[in-house]
This record gives structure tokens, C-alpha cells and sequence, in this order.
């Protein structure tokens, strides 16, 4: 059985009165995750291109 078969079946089996707290628990989570993931190797060195193009404009201006 997959991880989420599993989860399913735990939540099948969770009484209506804690499925409120395991989805504002799951909204956090994934919330959570978003905001931590680091930038890729590839987002850092645009964002660095990008700001050195910038303060060359600046400079030439």
C-alpha cells in the first residue's frame, strides 16, 4: 500500500471532530515547506546575473 493509500485510510478512520485539525495541520505543513524550500543552483545564479547586470547600469548611467 502507497504512503498516501495510508494516509486515506487513517483519515477514513478519524472521527469527524479531529478532521479539521489533521487539514489545517496539513495546510501548515505545506505552507511551511513552500516558504523553507532553499533557491536552486540555478535561481541564485540568476538572481546574482541579474543584480550585477543591474549595478553595471547604474555605474554606466
Amino acid at each position: 500500500m502507497s504512503l498516501k493509500e495510508l494516509i486515506i485510510q487513517e483519515i477514513e478512520q478519524t472521527p469527524e471532530f479531529l478532521l479539521e485539525k489533521v487539514l489545517n495541520f496539513l495546510q501548515f505543513i505545506k505552507v511551511k515547506h513552500i516558504h523553507s524550500k532553499p533557491q536552486t543552483f540555478e535561481n541564485e545564479r540568476n538572481n546574482k546575473g541579474f543584480r550585477h547586470r543591474k549595478s553595471v547600469n547604474k555605474q554606466h548611467w
